[in-house]
């Protein structure tokens, strides 16, 4: 090959270095002050609601990351943290109480049992006072727990919603579903019978 084809090729060649420098260049420089952190976190409260203790995870995951990547001590950046959900629980920004009944009305609809709906609440980081009192109210406001397991059995098709060969046969499997869901005996056995009528005695 002659020195001006390969003359012409290189100057053919695209300028992959060129092209990584300007990119490099546009790219918005990495920091972490109050302006980025309070950032991430109205990013993710405008998508979703949050308890207290899961924003703080949030924050945290992302303040050690960011310090990591920086090479900088994040304990003061964790204390903007602190700061910063401090001031939108007084607001009202961030509510562990609103958060903890629009979670249990859903799931309560979706036919989980006051026991499931303790331990998620519980493992959001939501304070067991908080959780007593939701359920206590939420009992007044959403109906019995019967009336949750006989949403699951509509929902999961269980009990007299099967043929009644197929009810038979699948008794004691419905009652194992509905007790690993939280209820008790009673309430499971009430739940998979026709109404007012006992699914034990149909048999």
């Amino acid at each position: 090959m002659s020195s001006s084809s390969r003359k012409c090729k290189s100057s053919n060649a695209p300028d992959n270095a060129g092209k990584a420098t300007s990119t490099s260049s546009n790219r918005a420089p990495v920091v972490l002050d109050q302006q980025t952190i309070e950032a991430k976190a109205l990013a993710y409260l405008d998508k979703f609601d949050a308890s207290a203790a899961r924003l703080q995870r949030i924050l945290t995951d992302f303040v050690s990351k960011r310090s990591r990547e920086l090479g900088v001590d994040a304990t003061p950046h964790l204390e903007t943290v602190a700061a910063t959900l401090q001031r939108y629980q007084q607001t009202g920004l961030v509510d562990d109480r609103r958060y903890s009944r629009t979670m249990a009305q859903s799931l309560i609809t979706r036919g989980s049992s006051r026991q499931a709906i303790r331990a998620k609440l519980y493992a959001r980081g939501i304070a067991k006072e908080v959780i007593d009192e939701v359920l206590q109210n939420l009992g007044a406001q959403q109906g019995s727990e019967l009336d949750a397991a006989r949403a699951l059995v509509r929902k999961r098709r269980l009990g007299h919603y099967r043929g009644a060969a197929e009810q038979r046969d699948n008794y004691r499997r419905d009652l194992g579903i509905l007790a690993r869901a939280g209820f008790d005996f009673d309430t499971a056995r009430r739940a998979l019978s026709s109404e007012g009528t006992d699914a034990e005695e149909t048999f």
